[in-house]
């Protein structure tokens, strides 16, 4: 006899699992579908594939199963299987579905099949875009996407169209989308009028996918901006001058973040978000575990385990000799100036999160000028210009393109040379080409970080240091 479950509402929608990927029969077949059966209603189960959920009602009749599909968990009845009046809810909810399971079971015995009374299914309520946006929100929870991505959807649109937020998608119209993109746009916002809209379509397009009757997405009606000027590698003339103003930023914590940044070319949400256990500023190799399986960090190494492109995009590169010593310094003084309280942040900060933000990384930070008064003209770049700057600085050292895309973070191959896939380097080669663009920068730059001239110790109290 199949083993029997306590159905709930939550275990029907997250905890009963597909098969294995992979399982077959003894005949070698491959297994499809699980099977689980509820421990109240006789012959009321589940039927759980990678892509469906079913309520199904089975019953032994005549030395022969007889097996019904009563609809998709939480989706639309199965017309043919279920008549109307033996609905209680327009969806095909757990509490609705045993009910009507009850009545499936009984009438399998009969000779008259139960179509005689079918009649078409009531049409299935259209979402709101709250709801919209909250299953697009679990989707991306699914594919392991980070969390400030996931609530940057939400914020985002609630910010520009919130007032759209409980109106069902048949609402939005066409006509509505394209008048408030052009809104946002002659506010002086071209790009946030894209965003936007971008992050709508997406919404949209994630429950048309998995929900029957989603209307036309009308965000896909939008004519776009054109893009702005887009980034570039900083001139090496005006390296000398960003090094001066970064030396004079008032919080060392940011002065040191914005050195890291042109030294690694790492993303400007990769710095910020670096944390102690990632790095191995020790001469031994390590190994830790940060939910995807072990993770070696040769020495003198960082590892970011959720990059851009998530988990699957993981990777570990070597640091230069500039970069590690900056981290180093950066740990005693957090020491010094905390008490070892920064929480594991590398760039500690008093933001909900612990840690300085991407988007705390103003163009404009305070500074002091030679008379001691305060300024905000800055660093003047944004954050993802010093990554350009770092591979700029790294083609023109002579660093192999390959290599740059390794330390960088970029798609490999980079290049239709599929030869390029059989290629792993060592770290010992990466960690050559690492410095030898490092080397080339500081050339170009003839300065180095300053040392914290004083302590800090209201940093982590207050993210207003960054601005204050």
């Amino acid at each position: 006899m199949p083993k029997r479950h306590r159905f709930t509402t939550d275990r029907v929608r997250r905890t009963f699992s597909p098969p294995p990927e992979g399982a077959t029969t003894s005949s070698g077949k491959p297994i499809t579908q699980a099977f689980y059966w509820d421990e109240q209603t006789e012959g009321f189960g589940l039927v759980v594939s990678e892509s469906n959920r079913s309520f199904i009602v089975q019953r032994w009749v005549d030395g022969k199963t007889r097996r019904v599909t009563l609809g998709r968990v939480g989706g639309a009845w199965k017309n043919r299987h279920v008549p109307a009046d033996w609905r209680t809810d327009d969806v095909c909810s757990l509490k609705a579905a045993r009910e009507a399971a009850r009545k499936v079971y009984n009438h399998l015995g009969d000779d008259e099949p139960i179509t005689a009374t079918a009649v078409e299914p009531a049409p299935l309520p259209t979402p709101t875009l709250r709801e919209a946006i909250d299953f697009h929100a679990e989707n991306m929870r699914h594919k392991e996407c980070e969390e400030d991505n996931i609530e940057n959807v939400a914020y985002t649109l609630g910010l520009h169209v919130g007032d759209w937020i409980d109106l069902p998608l048949g609402d939005i119209t066409k006509e509505m989308c394209d008048e408030r993109h052009k809104a946002i746009t002659a506010d002086g916002k071209p790009t946030t009028a894209n965003n936007v809209f971008d992050r709508l379509r997406a919404v949209w397009n994630t429950i048309a996918q998995k929900r029957n009757g989603i209307p036309e997405n009308p965000a896909r009606s939008i004519t776009r901006n054109k893009p702005g000027k887009s980034v570039t590698a900083l001139p090496w003339d005006e390296l000398p001058a960003w090094a001066d103003r970064t030396n004079k930023i008032k919080n060392p914590i940011r002065r040191d973040l914005w050195w890291f940044i042109l030294f690694t070319g790492l993303r400007s949400t990769d710095a910020c978000t670096v944390r102690w256990e990632h790095l191995n500023l020790t001469d031994k190799t390590i190994k830790k575990d940060f939910g995807h399986g072990e993770v070696v960090i040769e020495p003198g190494c960082i590892h970011r385990p959720k990059p851009k492109g998530g988990v699957d995009k993981a990777f570990t590169v070597p640091l230069c000799k500039l970069a590690l010593s900056i981290l180093r310094r950066r740990k005693a003084d957090n020491q010094r100036d905390f008490g070892g309280h920064d929480r594991g942040w590398v760039w500690p900060a008093n933001s909900r999160k612990g840690h300085v933000f991407p988007k705390g990384l103003k163009e404009s930070e305070y500074w002091r000028d030679d008379e001691g008064k305060q300024r905000k003209r800055g660093v003047s770049v944004h954050p993802h210009k010093l990554r350009h700057t770092f591979k700029t600085a790294g083609y023109e050292a002579g660093v192999p393109k390959l290599d740059l895309d390794i330390l960088t973070n970029h798609t490999k191959p980079s290049s239709n040379d599929v030869g390029e896939r059989y290629i792993t380097p060592s770290v010992e080669h990466l960690r050559k080409q690492v410095d030898l663009a490092a080397d080339f920068l500081l050339a170009k730059t003839g300065r180095t970080p300053v040392e914290s001239i004083r302590r800090y110790p209201r940093v982590a109290q207050s993210d207003r240091a960054s601005d204050s």
